[in-house]
């Protein structure tokens, strides 16, 4: 039996995110019991990791955001990272795109990639796998997988 998901708000997952920065909460926490993840915050606060958030980072931390350019205050990561008080940094997206001239430049320890993901063969290969189960599902009269359906709810 699959276990449902609590649903929140997008200003409740900013919040409860913003926690485990804070080591309020711990990402297991967040990610397995409030099934939180940040490409799901359509309401978000612009900047949701910013200075404060960063100082509660560890020195052995690296901060990965694959989700909005807007979620990080770039400026304040780039000090962090300049002055080591994080270990490391992973983007693919950005507040200005296509990146230019950026405060990461000449950092080493910060990892620069276009979000491209899905446009990887892996991932043109497991869109079109999900799409026509989706489609086989639904010609064969059963409910498509919840995951891939925007709108669950409408097969009750």
């Amino acid at each position: 039996m699959q276990r449902q998901r609590k649903q929140y708000t997008g200003r409740f997952k900013a919040k409860i995110a913003l926690e485990a920065v804070k080591g309020q909460r711990t990402v297991q926490e967040l990610a397995s019991h409030y099934g939180v993840h940040p490409n799901q915050i359509t309401n978000w606060k612009k900047q949701l990791i910013d200075e404060a958030a960063l100082r509660w980072m560890k020195p052995t931390a690296f901060l990965i955001n694959t989700a909005r350019g807007g979620l990080v205050d770039e400026a304040a990561l780039a000090a962090a990272l300049r002055e080591k008080r994080i270990a490391g940094a992973g983007l693919d997206v950005f507040q200005q795109e296509p990146l230019g001239q950026n405060p990461f430049q000449g950092l080493d320890n910060v990892v620069l990639s276009p979000h491209l993901a899905a446009y990887s063969r892996e991932g043109l290969r497991e869109t079109g796998l999900q799409v026509a189960r989706g489609v086989i599902a639904v010609l064969q009269g059963t409910p498509p997988d919840p995951a891939s359906l925007v709108n669950p709810a409408i097969y009750g």
